[in-house]
């Protein structure tokens, strides 16, 4: 039954590979555009954005989002989560299968997605000057430290959320067994759901026969 779960969960892994790669690559929207959300957050309502009257060539947005790392890190994050689909599919998944699906996504081309949102949105003279900012030293190392940094804030950030649920569960343990233990005598007596909630106080009793 698990096994098969699993195979169910395969599509929907799939969609999120697919998803992994525009995340990937929104992380190369340039300074610019972070500044303009932090300026905004404390506006009651975010105003909609205005197109730009010069958008920027495809040929700039595609360098943008190569020197930014976000091409190189959308396919890491496709190896990343091939290798969590093949660990948790069945064991009846050919190789070939793996193998064909990583070469396949390696050549999806989702920066085509992209180009179209960020020339509706960014000129030309802004993305040139992401462009000169990312090839400085200053940007080149911002490019190679954010990586690193998110990888260990990411591992501290999922033991502290793993303590916290844990902390949470011990919590509400005795209830929760309660209901566990509740929910499994309704299913004993021919149930296929909790028992209902007790009378509040105040009903009237039902009478006895």
């Amino acid at each position: 039954m698990q096994s098969r779960l699993r195979f169910l969960l395969v599509p929907t892994l799939l969609g999120c590979i697919g998803c992994s790669l525009v995340c990937a690559q929104q992380a190369g929207k340039p300074a610019s555009a972070a500044a303009s959300r932090a300026k905004s957050s404390s506006a009651a309502k975010t105003p909609e954005l205005t197109p730009v009257s010069n958008p920027a060539t495809a040929a700039q947005i595609r360098e943008l989002l190569e020197l930014t790392g976000a091409t190189r890190n959308a396919k890491l994050m496709v190896g990343r989560m091939i290798g969590q689909m093949k660990s948790q599919a069945p064991a009846f998944f050919p190789a070939d299968f793996w193998t064909d699906l990583e070469q396949s996504f390696q050549h999806l081309d989702a920066e085509s997605v992209l180009i179209p949102y960020y020339q509706k949105y960014y000129s030309q003279p802004d993305v040139e000057k992401a462009i000169a900012f990312y090839k400085t030293p200053a940007g080149r190392r911002l490019v190679a430290v954010q990586p690193v940094i998110m990888q260990k804030a990411q591992k501290i950030v999922t033991q502290r959320a793993e303590q916290l649920g844990q902390q949470v569960l011990l919590r509400h343990k005795a209830e929760i067994e309660a209901l566990a233990r509740q929910y499994q005598q309704g299913g004993a007596a021919g149930g296929t759901s909790a028992p209902s909630a007790a009378p509040q106080s105040g009903a009237p009793a039902s009478p006895k026969k």
